[in-house]
């Protein structure tokens, strides 16, 4: 048998793999942005509105979502600085894997088992994040920490001052009355002006 014909097949790392496709296919990639950015909004957008009783998929269409995860700029950063140390991790763990002459118990950083490991923790503390955020910035808003005054002149004529603007989609428009409690949703076209006062 000749040196050749024993010589073991090489098999690509999957990041190759993974720029051979985006290269060959770009859309593969846009369409992948586009499936991370409306998931984040998805998940942003839930789990802050829910604080406030508003289940957000009723109000919402896919691009409220998409909209949605470009409105929280640090959960972009990190979902982008968790998907940077995730595929450092598995370039670590394949290089050891190809070495073959790592101690025993050291042989599981290489192996597939752990790259799952690190995919699935990684997800986790980018999903951990975007809902602990959330959350806070919910909890601040309802305590009065955060979020800011508004008068709401309605087409009716009927006018609602110190008001707290929660957020918007395209079609409706989220109202917080800290006083009462209450939250009340109108579509646009009910809204004449929302007017903010600017500080003095």
């Amino acid at each position: 048998m000749s040196a050749q014909q024993s010589a073991p097949a090489v098999v690509p790392p999957a990041a190759s793999s993974l720029s051979h496709l985006l290269t060959a296919h770009p859309a593969v990639g846009i369409s992948a942005v586009y499936l991370v950015s409306s998931a984040i909004g998805m998940l942003d957008s839930w789990w802050y509105y829910r604080r406030f009783g508003i289940d957000i998929f009723l109000y919402s269409d896919l691009a409220d979502f998409l909209l949605a995860s470009f409105r929280s700029p640090t959960a972009w950063l990190v979902v982008g600085l968790t998907a940077l140390l995730t595929a450092l991790e598995q370039l670590g763990s394949r290089r050891l894997a190809r070495a073959g002459s790592a101690p025993r118990r050291l042989g599981w950083l290489g192996s597939r088992r752990y790259r799952q490991l690190s995919v699935a923790l990684g997800v986790s503390m980018a999903v951990a994040y975007i809902v602990f955020y959330a959350e806070k910035r919910a909890d601040w808003i309802a305590e009065g920490r955060f979020g800011q005054d508004v008068q709401v002149t309605l087409a009716n004529g009927a006018r609602a001052s110190s008001v707290v603007l929660l957020g918007s989609t395209l079609h409706f428009v989220f109202l917080l009355d800290r006083g009462a409690r209450t939250v009340a949703v109108h579509p646009y076209e009910g809204v004449v002006t929302i007017e903010s006062s600017t500080a003095r």
